[in-house]
């Protein structure tokens, strides 16, 4: 899996700090001191807006998520920067809602709620591009639709089964986190 750097904001410590120090080591390198004498009173603050999401996996062939250069869905591929494979990981930092949904036949549930059309995206946080809310997950998926039936794995359960699986790997969308349109 590839994963995408989030930079977090750490308070009294600079990165410098860290370069001399190997997992399970609690002494800089460089200095042979041990962090905790140097850095009494640090604090980390991360940003509540800042998760990882993943890549989709469960749909065939629309696995992955392309990466845009807009919070659009362009025919033409002029916005496209790339693609992340199935179960990358993708670090996000808020969203954006374009008000038109990007993938608009991909299906209306029961109580009327569409939530894989695809008005929501995700701003990558090293502001680096967009991902399509359609196209993520909470956690890494396996293959469950392939062109359009339902694989062996998953066929023994019910439509509303199948759907109730799918809509738990769902991201939550902060509401706090929404930003403005670019």
């Amino acid at each position: 899996m590839r994963r995408i750097t989030a930079l977090l904001a750490v308070g009294a410590l600079p990165l410098s700090a860290c370069s001399g120090l190997k997992e399970g080591f609690e002494t800089n390198r460089e200095t042979g001191r041990k962090i905790s004498e140097i850095y009494t009173d640090v604090t980390v603050h991360e940003d509540p807006c800042l998760e990882v999401v993943y890549a989709q996996g469960e749909v065939h062939p629309y696995e992955g998520a392309r990466l845009t250069s807009t919070p659009e869905r362009v025919e033409d591929a002029s916005n496209r920067l790339g693609k992340f494979e199935p179960n990358d990981e993708i670090t996000v930092m808020g969203w954006v809602d374009t008000g038109a949904a990007a993938y608009p036949d991909n299906g209306t549930l029961e109580d009327g709620s569409e939530p894989w059309d695809g008005n929501e995206w995700l701003v990558l946080a090293d502001g680096s591009g967009y991902v399509n809310h359609a196209a993520v997950r909470n956690q890494p998926t396996s293959l469950v639709i392939e062109d359009g039936a339902v694989t062996e794995a998953y066929s023994h359960l019910s439509e509303q089964e199948l759907v109730s699986m799918l809509l738990d790997t769902l991201v939550e969308l902060d509401p706090a986190c929404e930003q403005p349109l670019p």
